[in-house]
C-alpha cells in the first residue's frame, strides 16, 4: 500500500556499492533482500572503489549509494547536505539552517538550529538515511608524543606522532 501510495510503479531500483568496503557491500545486500521483500525489483552493482566513485558522481545511474562519512566538528561538514555530493542536495530550507548553525552566537542557537535541521531532514527531507554506525578503540602510552584521534572509522590520522625522548 505504501509503495502504491508511494506511486512505485514497479520500475527497477538500482542500488551501488563496492566490496572494497566489505560492510558497505553488506549494507547494500542487507537493503536488496529487505526490499524484495516488500516488492520491488532491485538491481544490486558492486564496482572497485576507484569505479564506484565515478558512478557516483552520475546521477542517472543509481537510485540508492551505499556509502559512509566519518564524524565530523560541525553538521555543516556532513557530506549529505553538500549540493556538490552525491545525491545533490539542494534545499532552501537546508542552506538556510546551515548558515543559521554557521552564524549561530552561542551553541544553545547552533544546538537549536541543528535540531531543526534534523526534524527537517527526518520529516520532510530525508536526502540520506543511516544503516548504522560503528566505532573503533585506540590506545596509546605517554612514551607517545603528538597522537591526536581525528574522528575516523577506517583509523587515526597519525600525523606528527613521535617516541617521547
Amino acid at each position: 500500500q505504501l509503495l502504491d501510495e508511494a506511486g512505485y510503479n514497479g520500475d527497477p531500483i538500482t542500488i551501488i556499492t563496492s566490496r572494497d568496503y566489505q560492510y558497505y557491500y553488506d549494507a547494500a545486500v542487507v537493503l536488496q533482500e529487505q526490499l524484495k521483500k516488500i516488492g520491488m525489483e532491485v538491481i544490486l552493482e558492486n564496482y572497485d572503489w576507484a569505479t564506484y566513485l565515478e558512478k557516483l558522481e552520475v546521477d542517472d545511474i543509481w537510485d540508492i549509494a551505499i556509502s559512509g562519512a566519518s564524524y565530523q566538528t560541525t553538521p555543516s561538514q556532513l557530506l549529505v547536505l553538500q549540493s556538490s555530493w552525491a545525491g545533490w542536495t539542494d534545499h532552501p530550507r537546508i542552506t538556510e539552517l546551515l548558515m543559521n548553525i554557521r552564524k549561530a552566537e552561542n551553541q544553545e542557537e547552533a544546538k537549536a538550529n541543528w535540531d531543526l535541521l534534523q526534524e527537517f531532514l527526518w520529516v520532510e527531507y530525508v536526502p540520506g538515511t543511516p544503516v548504522g554506525a560503528f566505532s573503533a578503540i585506540f590506545a596509546t602510552t605517554d612514551r607517545v608524543e603528538e597522537f591526536n584521534l581525528y574522528p575516523n572509522p577506517v583509523g587515526p590520522t597519525w600525523w606528527n606522532v613521535k617516541l617521547a625522548d
